[in-house]
Parts: C-alpha cells; sequence; structure tokens
C-alpha cells in the first residue's frame, strides 16, 4: 500500500484491520473470488487508482516513527503513575 500498490487480500486475521477501505477482500479458501478480484484491479484503471490513493493514505497510520513516538508516550505516562 505505501508503494502505491492496489491490495487484495483475504478477510482473515488482521487484513481488515490493518487495510481498512483501502483493499479488496475474499474469504482465504475462495481461490475463485481471489482471482476474480485480481483480475478486476487489472482491468478496471479507476478502482486501481482508488485503491492505491486510499491505500497510501492508510499506510501513513503505520509509520515506524509514529508508532515509536506513541510508544513513547505510553512509557512515560505508565512511569508517571
Amino acid at each position: 500500500m505505501a508503494a502505491g500498490t492496489p491490495v487484495v487480500a483475504s478477510n482473515a486475521t488482521a487484513m481488515p484491520e490493518i487495510n481498512g477501505d483501502a483493499a479488496l477482500y475474499f474469504e482465504p479458501t475462495d481461490t475463485t473470488r481471489a482471482a476474480e478480484l485480481l483480475v478486476r484491479v487489472l482491468h478496471d484503471p479507476q478502482l486501481a487508482e482508488e485503491l492505491r490513493r486510499k491505500g497510501k493514505k492508510q499506510a501513513l497510520q503505520f509509520d515506524w516513527k509514529c508508532h515509536f513516538e506513541q510508544l513513547c508516550d505510553y512509557y512515560r505516562a505508565v512511569a508517571v503513575s
């Protein structure tokens, strides 16, 4: 996502939580649906561009610097308690 690649992912585990509305989803055992979604993205430039745009925005939520700063804030708050 951060690189601007449209994402097609299974809806299992944390994928929907991580990808949000920036991906198309399929059941992990439904290989036919996975293939359909991949072909759809390849043949629909508007959809691919929408997923790229949403993906880049979604990926910003997982910036390591931001994560580190939030973690430091948490430890500071715990240390004061």
